[in-house]
């Protein structure tokens, strides 16, 4: 696995954790948007 996935896994595990139930679609959706923002704002 690439560091970029690795790094990319560690935020989306860290962003579910503060969820307190399963995400249903559009949240998921939403998680993964954040996820690829919050990723590429650390990569510069």
């Amino acid at each position: 696995m690439s560091d970029a996935c690795r790094v990319y896994r560690r935020i989306k595990t860290s962003l579910t954790q503060l969820y307190p139930h399963q995400l249903n679609g559009h949240q998921a959706r939403h998680l993964h948007t954040l996820t690829g923002m919050i990723r590429w704002d650390s990569a510069e």
